[in-house]
């Protein structure tokens, strides 16, 4: 999966399967480094892994085949 985000643009990832996973973090940027990149940011909202867990478990049951 291919994943952009725009610039200016809070994100980060959270693998919540059991499996590995793989994230390149590529920047495509000419010319000197922006400051802004390197400075941390308040969390705009707070969040819980264990609440993002069951989100996914919830979606993935409403998403699954019907058995006949």
């Amino acid at each position: 999966m291919v994943v952009k985000i725009p610039p200016s643009i809070p994100h980060g990832a959270i693998n919540l399967s059991q499996d590995p996973c793989v994230l390149v973090n590529a920047v495509l940027r000419h010319g000197d480094p922006c400051e802004k990149d390197y400075r941390p940011l308040n969390l705009p909202f707070p969040y819980n892994l264990q609440t993002a867990q069951q989100a996914l478990e919830q979606f993935e049951k409403s998403i699954a085949p019907v058995s006949a």
